[in-house]
């Protein structure tokens, strides 16, 4: 199990990454949703794990998520999940207007809060 601080490593990493399909490479806007959402998963972990949680699967995440995280936060975190799961399974294009828009109005709000709760 991931301490906090390997949790913050990979969260970063995954941002960095990102940085490979957006904005430079529009074509893989659904993929850059998709590693963002991941940045986000890791962002969570980081601070399960400096409460005692760890979460095995995305339902156990998100059920922790609901419940620890006000109703304005949680919804950007479920917001990623739903938008990930999409951009990965379903064919409809995602544009460059849209992802911009996932990561401007949910995962930089959702990174903020998680960054302003840890040490």
């Amino acid at each position: 199990m991931a301490n906090s601080l390997e949790h913050i490593r990979k969260a970063r990493n995954n941002e960095v990454f990102a940085t490979i399909f957006w904005p430079a490479r529009i074509r893989y806007a659904d993929w850059a949703i998709t590693v963002y959402f991941y940045a986000a998963v890791h962002l969570i972990e980081a601070y399960f794990a400096t409460i005692g949680i760890h979460s095995n699967n995305h339902w156990q995440r998100n059920q922790e998520v609901a419940k620890r995280f006000p109703r304005r936060i949680s919804s950007h975190y479920l917001r990623l999940y739903r938008e990930s799961r999409r951009a990965r399974y379903e064919v409809t294009p995602v544009t460059k207007v849209y992802a911009q828009s996932l990561l401007v109005n949910h995962f930089q709000p959702l990174r903020a809060y998680l960054l302003s709760l840890l040490p």
